[in-house]
């Protein structure tokens, strides 16, 4: 099994949170490529949220993948703007799928 990742969109928290350093939010669509033949080439979606903050030198990265979301990217190109829109971090995503009622 492998995983592609797309960049759907990167949100700087810098402004919003009046810090010094910037906190990035990047938001990827995923497919994960099946290469069983029982699959017949299936390539389900998700999405992958990743929040990168340096502190005292350090990166630290906080990441939630949800795979196997669904059979049409544009759907999830769809929810991802909703979550780019509202700079949904990692810790909420699962709150927020919920809210609308994804799984």
């Amino acid at each position: 099994n492998r995983l592609k990742k797309n960049l759907f969109g990167v949100v700087d928290l810098k402004p919003i949170l009046k810090r010094e350093q910037s906190v990035l939010i990047e938001y990827y669509l995923t497919e994960k490529e099946e290469e069983d033949e029982d699959f017949n080439s299936k390539k389900p979606y998700g999405i992958e949220v990743v929040k990168k903050q340096k502190i005292d030198g350090v990166t630290y990265r906080e990441i939630k993948r949800v795979n196997d979301m669904s059979d049409d990217a544009e759907n999830l190109k769809k929810l991802l703007s909703i979550l780019y829109r509202n700079s949904v971090t990692p810790i909420t995503v699962g709150d927020v799928l919920e809210d609308l009622a994804v799984k």
